[in-house]
């Protein structure tokens, strides 16, 4: 079985893909996703021949085959060209060209979303004969396309990691808060920023390290005064940090962004590991279980994706809003018992959980039931029925089998359309 994975590495050309035993090299968490994958794919199943199409090759892993190409189109060309079986690439995807090129030239495809899909994307999706796979990253992602068309051919495999150089040390931890993720709007930052000096006055000698930065998806990405993120975000957030005199606060630290042992020794002295506060399109958070890995109890938000990474109240807290935030962090900072108990428990939830060689076997089986054109099984939904509309959306799926009612459009689509709108980040 020869498959061909796409990996978009427009922008990271200085990033160094060598060698994934050493972690998250500094990039996005679907680029990481893609190279890894790939990567340990062929090294637990040597049986499987795995190619990887990119721009820029020349830093990748001398352990697979690696053949550069521009975009998506010209990826799916090369996959017929040297007798792929299965094309993988980065969805949502919005141009119907690839689509139908796919069903052009036969090449069976799976459309590996890690964002939540859009109206476009999924119509485009639903319709693509040879696109056997809609691969959501985590149960509530999959669980939000029960009542719409791509649903038949959805599935999901949880993100994962190679947790051998995730390894903390016994050190007594100052009250040190770490963020960890891509500095822009959808990340949340802001609102940690808002309620930081609130944190202080309840802990004095509490310390903000910011992990990550606005080159974490490009490393070309412009910046404000600051260098930090680009202007217009900058000047959203900075002023929370400020002092009276203009300047940076004494408690917050900018690490930029981190990789290697620098992370894993920035992770280490870590006692609240803070992952995307504001939940925004969150399909899984690869930050929430580095921080678990390493026995730091997680505060986040209590929606998408972070309730699939997150056991609320067990490895971490997860909040509904800006007080809630201030005190999970305040109340993990003060009780070290209760802090050292969702650091045990987290460490043992995400190993067993998100393991690189758990979940790879997963993605042997769902290659080979594509190879073997085996269709995609349902899986139930088995916990909180009642959040994010899942009765509705599956209340909607039961009557749209109807004739007359089969016009129904999914809820996801009112969500796409209407609350945008309202949205404030």
């Amino acid at each position: 079985m020869k498959v061909c994975f796409y990996l978009n590495t427009h922008g990271l050309e200085k990033k160094i893909f060598s060698n994934p035993l050493l972690g998250n090299p500094g990039i996005g968490g679907t680029e990481f996703m893609f190279w890894t994958i790939s990567f340990y794919l062929k090294k637990i199943y040597p049986e499987v021949d795995v190619v990887v199409l990119a721009s820029h090759i020349d830093t990748l892993p001398k352990e697979i085959i690696s053949i550069r190409c521009i975009d998506e189109i010209e990826a799916v060309k090369i996959c017929k060209e040297i007798n792929g079986d299965i094309f993988i690439f980065k969805g949502p995807y919005h141009d119907i060209k690839l689509f139908n090129l796919i069903d052009e030239l036969k090449v069976k495809s799976i459309m590996w979303s890690h964002n939540y899909e859009s109206i476009i994307g999924s119509k485009y999706a639903s319709g693509c004969k040879y696109l056997k796979r809609n691969l959501c990253v985590g149960k509530e992602q999959y669980d939000r396309l029960r009542d719409h068309k791509v649903f038949e051919k959805s599935a999901y495999i949880y993100n994962c990691l190679d947790f051998s150089p995730y390894k903390s040390r016994d050190i007594k931890k100052r009250n040190i808060v770490t963020f960890m993720g891509g500095l822009r709007v959808t990340k949340g930052f802001h609102i940690l920023a808002k309620v930081w000096k609130e944190v202080v006055k309840e802990v004095p000698d509490a310390e903000l390290h910011v992990m990550g930065g606005s080159k974490l998806y490009d490393e070309n990405a412009s910046t404000g005064n600051f260098g930090i993120a680009d202007e217009k975000y900058e000047k959203r957030f900075m002023p929370y940090l400020l002092d009276d005199n203009g300047k940076v606060m004494n408690s917050v630290k900018f690490l930029g962004v981190l990789n290697g042992e620098e992370k894993i020794n920035a992770i280490n002295e870590t006692k609240v590991g803070i992952a995307n506060p504001s939940g925004f399109g969150e399909t899984f958070c690869i930050s929430a279980i580095e921080f678990e890995a390493m026995k730091v109890p997680v505060v986040s938000c209590k929606k998408n994706g972070l309730l699939d990474t997150v056991e609320d109240g067990k490895s971490g807290i997860l909040v509904k809003n800006e007080k809630q935030l201030k005190d999970a962090i305040v109340t993990l900072l003060k009780d070290d018992k209760l802090n050292e108990d969702m650091g045990l428990y987290g460490e043992k939830f995400v190993r067993e959980k998100f393991d690189i060689y758990n979940v790879c076997s997963k993605w042997k089986k769902l290659l080979e039931d594509v190879y073997n054109d085996i269709p995609q099984k349902e899986e139930l939904i088995n916990n909180n029925f009642k959040y994010n509309l899942k009765w509705l959306r599956v209340f909607n799926r039961k009557i749209k089998k109807a004739k007359i009612f089969n016009w129904l459009p999914p809820i996801s689509e009112y969500e796409e359309r209407i609350v945008p709108k309202f949205k404030k980040l």
